[in-house]
């Protein structure tokens, strides 16, 4: 099955909205920090989570080329996705509702999409298996998808309920390496991914 052979049109959508949807999240976290204004820190959180949503639903569209090369472990990826999904919207609830601090928040955040980077890691292996996806996109996505699982090791920090950035514990810094790849690696690769399957699909219109 090659990129063509599934919805591309909405599959590329929602992988470039991951992406606008991070920038803008990032905008607000910008003017948070400049003005001191604690609701655009809440649109960011907001934002985060649903990129995640929008994360799975990727999941779920590209679910039938996955399955098909890897009928067994396909669903537990998606499973993985849906599951990290909720678990960052948690997070993002969290803070948003002054629940837990904004530490401990993002350390659910970061945990959830761990999950989420499973679902990456495995889909790229599959996508590289049959040789008709763009080689650089594939491994770019199986390196995101190996940063992004370092956020499992947050679970002792969720844990312990470490919710403070003063001298954190190792393994949380450790865990939190994976938000490198959630917040910068991953929307790189979806907003990759959305151009590849634009052009394919631009390729196959009459």
């Amino acid at each position: 099955m090659t990129p063509t052979s599934f919805q591309t049109t909405a599959v590329g959508r929602i992988a470039i909205a991951i992406g606008a949807v991070t920038i803008t999240g990032i905008v607000f976290l910008a003017l948070f920090f400049t003005l001191k204004i604690r609701f655009f820190g809440s649109l960011n959180d907001a934002c985060i989570a649903l990129a995640a949503i929008l994360g799975a639903g990727l999941a779920w569209l590209v679910h039938p080329f996955y399955r098909a090369q890897l009928p067994r472990w396909s669903r537990l990826a998606l499973a993985a996705a849906v599951l990290g999904a909720l678990i960052v919207t948690l997070g993002a609830w969290l803070v948003i509702s002054a629940t837990t601090g904004y530490f401990l928040a993002a350390l659910y955040m970061t945990f959830g999409n761990a999950f989420l980077g499973l679902w990456v890691l495995g889909f790229n292996r599959a996508a590289a298996q049959t040789g008709h996806w763009p080689r650089r996109l594939t491994q770019f996505g199986q390196m995101t998808g190996i940063v992004m699982v370092f956020g499992l090791v947050t679970i002792f920090g969720i844990l312990g309920g470490v919710d403070s950035d003063v001298n954190p514990p190792w393994h949380v810094n450790l865990g939190n390496v994976g938000g490198l790849g959630w917040y910068l690696l991953f929307p790189i690769w979806s907003v990759w991914l959305g151009r590849v399957l634009h052009s394919a699909s631009a390729t196959v219109s009459p």
